[in-house]
């Protein structure tokens, strides 16, 4: 998974929004997730891994914080 790049190095300039996938946590024991832009469009594709119910419940969360920019 090291060949994804942190969100930081891949915002697009004057956007603020994404211009390639990006991963939340690096998670061994408890979860990721990448984010992906759709197409040309604004939506996002969270796919997410987790051990248990509620880790996988908190790093959708993440996302959905994250992609709202909050």
């Amino acid at each position: 998974m090291g060949s994804v790049p942190r969100p930081s190095a891949c915002l697009a300039p004057g956007h603020g929004r994404p211009s390639g996938p990006f991963l939340l946590r690096d998670g061994t024991h408890d979860g990721c997730a990448v984010l992906a832009p759709l197409a040309a469009g604004p939506a996002l594709l969270a796919t997410a891994v987790a051990p248990t119910s509620s880790a996988l419940r908190e790093l959708l969360d993440e996302a959905l914080a994250h992609a709202l920019g909050a």
